[in-house]
Parts: C-alpha cells; structure tokens; sequence
C-alpha cells in the first residue's frame, strides 16, 4: 500500500505514514494542492517554516502508460502568494512512485545555523544526510558528485544557487533518462520554497526495473499500447512535439501576444 513520506527539517526526522482515504484516488497535481490546501496555513510566509513542499507522482506514474512520468512539486508560491504546482517530467516520479511513495512532504525549517541537507530513499527507508559539501553548486555538477556518491541509477531533484539564496524564480530541476538535470519544475519559485528547508537534493533509488503494479496487468499494456500509438499518429504529438518537445510553442506563443515582450519576429 502506497505511503506518505513526512520529512521534518526542524527536528532532522523522516517517517512514513498511511495515506488518508481522502487521498486515496488523487495525485499530482491534485494531490500536493489538496495538501497544501488542508495543511499549511494561508497567511503564512512562503519561506517560512509553515509552509510545506508536497512532491507527488501521478496516479499512472510508475505504470507503462505513456507520457505518465510526471512529478509535481506543491507549496504556497513566494512569487503569487497562493497554492502553486509545477511539475516535471525525467525519472524521478517514476522512480518514487515504484517505491509506493504517494507524496512527500517537507516541512517545517531547520534552526538558525543548521546546515544543508539531503534526503536519500530507496527500497530500505529514508533517511537525512549532512549536504554541506554541495552548497553553491549548480545542478549539473552535484548530478555528477551524487551519482558518483550513490551510483548512476538514480534520479535526483534538487535546487542550484538561486534556490540556496530563495530568489522567488527559482526552480528545481530533475534528472532525465541519461542523468543529466534538465527537467525542470520551473513555476511558481518552488526552488525558493525547497531552499527555505535547507534541502539541496531529493535522491531515489529504485529496484531496476521497478514498476507500479496494476489490478490487470493485461488490460493496462493493452490500453498504453493503444494510447502510445493515438500519440503517435497525431501530427502534433508524434510529430513537431516530438521533435522539438514543448520548445515548439515558444514562436506561436509569442506571435500571440502571450509573452510580456515581443522577444523575436520569425520571418514567414
């Protein structure tokens, strides 16, 4: 049965708790707003120590539905001031949910002078590690420290030196298929709020070839069999998305009018 993950950053605790009846069919984005909504106080300071970072795969993340491997990152925004989700793709939901991981939450803050941490999880529990030694490092560079440290199969979420110094635009990256850190959840400033914890890195480690289980195996790679070739077949899709991924809305977008500047004209 799938858990909850509380982290503590105040009293350096980690526990697993079972997840409410009310949680039990949400996920993603759902689901960290949901938290965020019944736990953390609307008048709080976003980057105070009332204020919760929820991480949440999606209900299919895990599985072999295509397009599933998202993961969403929940608190109250220091940039708008109101419930934010932002989310990613890259293995790292993947790698929680095959852990039975329903949803992470951070929260409260370390006491002045207390130093980076990570959070480290993998089949065997979880548990906090001193980060000091990452402090002021881009997220490339820790990618290669970490997976030097715990080896290549694993996927990372972490914030870089803009998250550290809680700029309100900060992000938090995540790892892609070859390790590298270039999936972002880059909305709301959730970098800022993942800082204001004191948390460099989230790093999981699952089984090889760790899977969500579904009630019908058979009838769930019939139905990702199908979809993966409606996604296929489609021009959009299959096609100026694949190659090009969400890059490919920047020009229309623009010409649109949906940028707070006209940052380039594309010749017809």
């Amino acid at each position: 049965m799938a858990k909850l993950l509380r982290v503590n950053m105040t009293t350096l605790e980690v526990r697993y708790e079972d997840v409410p009846a009310k949680y039990a069919l949400l996920g993603g984005r759902a689901l960290t707003s949901r938290l965020v909504a019944d736990e953390v106080e609307p008048s709080c300071y976003p980057l105070g120590a009332l204020n919760k970072l929820v991480i949440a795969p999606g209900l299919l993340t895990g599985t072999p539905c295509p397009s599933s491997g998202r993961l969403s990152f929940g608190a109250k925004s220091p940039l708008t001031g109101t419930i934010k989700e932002s989310n990613a793709g890259g293995v790292v939901g993947q790698k929680i949910a095959a852990l039975g991981i329903k949803a992470i939450v951070v929260e409260g803050r370390p006491a002045a002078g207390e130093r980076l941490h990570l959070l480290y999880i993998d089949e065997n529990g979880a548990h906090l590690e001193p980060a000091e030694e990452y402090a002021g490092l881009g997220t490339y560079v820790l990618g290669e420290k970490l997976r030097a440290r715990y080896g290549e199969d694993i996927g990372i979420a972490a914030i870089g030196p803009a998250g550290e110094k809680l700029f309100h635009a900060a992000g938090i990256s995540n790892s892609d298929p070859e390790g590298q850190p270039g999936r972002y959840a880059g909305r709301g400033g959730l970098g800022a709020v993942m800082g204001s914890k004191l948390l460099k890195a989230v790093v999981v480690k699952a089984p090889k070839g760790g899977r969500v289980a579904a009630g019908d195996a058979a009838r769930m790679r019939e139905a990702a069999r199908g979809f993966t070739e409606l996604l296929r077949s489609d021009p959009v899709c299959g096609g100026v998305f694949a190659a090009l991924g969400t890059a490919c809305l920047v020009n229309p977008m623009n010409e649109a009018g949906a940028f707070p500047v006209m940052n380039c004209r594309v010749s017809k």
